[in-house]
């Protein structure tokens, strides 16, 4: 005779507990016994997440979609927080101008091309309507770079007329009127410099103040939309009502069911 309280997997071919198995279907439109125990459901689910599954998960029997609930009963923790991630991603890439940031590098999200250093936004909307366009970045630069060989060549030819008053016999006068007008170009170098890296801090600090207030635009976007919007009770896609009756349709989750009932097919 049999014993009822154990059951042997059709999956693992083990012999278990009866308790060891689920004691309902893994959704309501499975039509057979639960015969598979909770060790091969929960490798059967992990397989199929793994494998570009996600958005299939199943019934090992009958293949039959499990539902959002089905997933949280029957599946490891891991695999249930993977497919939350994965929900939250498909839910959030239907959102309008929606754009992934790319991982390890800057991205315009406005042109969606690698970060263009050298230009605002609005000076590469200019650069792409003429290429011969130079940014205020690029002229600074060459200007800077101008500046750097004309101070090198002026710091060259105050190494020569050092080099040329140790091995020259000046006089005291001579050789003192020279040491001033070195030190006075010295001087006139150390006040330029000084002047483009002032010049320079204030850019940096009007680019920072640029960036806070970006920051904190984006923070009272984030904080209207969680305003403005609900999440949908069948989906949790965001919805806002904005007039009409009180009798609401989500299409998200309407096209969802449609698809489902395709699969079905």
């Amino acid at each position: 005779m049999s014993n009822p309280a154990v059951v042997e997997c059709s999956s693992c071919l083990e012999v278990k507990k009866s308790l060891d198995f689920p004691q309902v279907t893994l959704t309501p439109r499975c039509g057979h016994a639960a015969t598979v125990c909770f060790v091969c459901v929960e490798s059967f689910l992990d397989s199929q997440s793994l494998n570009g599954l996600m958005d299939r998960l199943s019934c090992p029997e009958c293949s039959e979609l499990l539902t959002y609930d089905a997933i949280q009963d029957f599946a490891t923790p891991e695999v249930f927080e993977r497919y939350q991630k994965y929900s939250v991603d498909q839910l959030i890439a239907r959102v309008i101008n929606f754009t992934w940031c790319p991982l390890g590098r800057q991205y315009c999200s406005r042109h969606l091309v690698p970060w263009h250093a050298e230009h605002t936004c609005d000076e590469y909307d200019t650069f792409l309507t003429d290429p011969t366009f130079r940014s205020k970045t690029q002229i600074n630069k060459k200007h800077e770079k101008t500046q750097s060989l004309q101070d090198e060549q002026l710091s060259q030819r105050i190494r020569e007329a050092d080099d040329l008053f140790a091995q020259s016999l000046m006089n005291e006068k001579q050789a003192s009127q020279a040491r001033l007008e070195a030190e006075i170009e010295r001087r006139r170098i150390a006040q330029e410099k000084a002047a483009r890296e002032a010049q320079r801090r204030r850019e940096l600090e009007e680019a920072k103040k640029l960036l806070e207030r970006k920051k904190q635009e984006e923070g009272l976007t984030n904080e209207r939309f969680r305003y403005l919007t609900k999440p949908c009770p069948q989906c949790n896609a965001p919805i806002e009502k904005n007039g009409g009756c009180d009798h609401m349709h989500c299409f998200m989750a309407i096209f969802e069911s449609h698809t489902q009932r395709y699969l079905r097919k």
